[in-house]
């Protein structure tokens, strides 16, 4: 399964720390790619477009959607991010996010995973 997460509302160059976590916890079972783009010419150094995630045998959904929703958590309330799969695009924002209690984060965490789970795999 394929997984990309692009920021719609804060600084792209965020997604490096989510690929940072993903990177380090051998336990996911997935790797991580960032996509890069050229500067714009004002700029000195490529911007992120987005992370790709590419869960391997025996990763779950779950898993990953939780590093993410946790990671979402500790972001400025003024930053949101899109999470594609297939014909899937969720719509996550940190509002709120630091405020829920451990069951709230478990049950967002269960209902976008169900959600994005739902699609079938993308063969290429």
């Amino acid at each position: 399964m394929e997984l990309t997460v692009t920021v719609e509302v804060g600084d792209r160059n965020e997604l490096r720390d989510l690929y940072g976590r993903i990177k380090a916890d051998r336990g996911l079972r997935s790797t991580a790619r960032l996509v890069e783009g050229e500067p714009a010419p004002e700029e000195l150094s490529t911007v992120t477009q987005a992370l790709q995630i590419i869960l391997g045998a025996g990763a779950t959904v779950t898993g990953i959607t939780g590093v993410v929703i946790a990671w979402l958590r500790h972001r400025s309330s003024e930053f949101t991010i899109r999470l594609h799969r297939g014909g899937t695009e969720l719509e996550l924002t940190a509002k709120g996010l630091s405020t829920m209690d451990s069951a709230q984060i478990a049950q967002l965490t269960e209902k976008v995973a169900a959600a994005l789970a739902d699609q079938p795999a993308n063969e290429e």
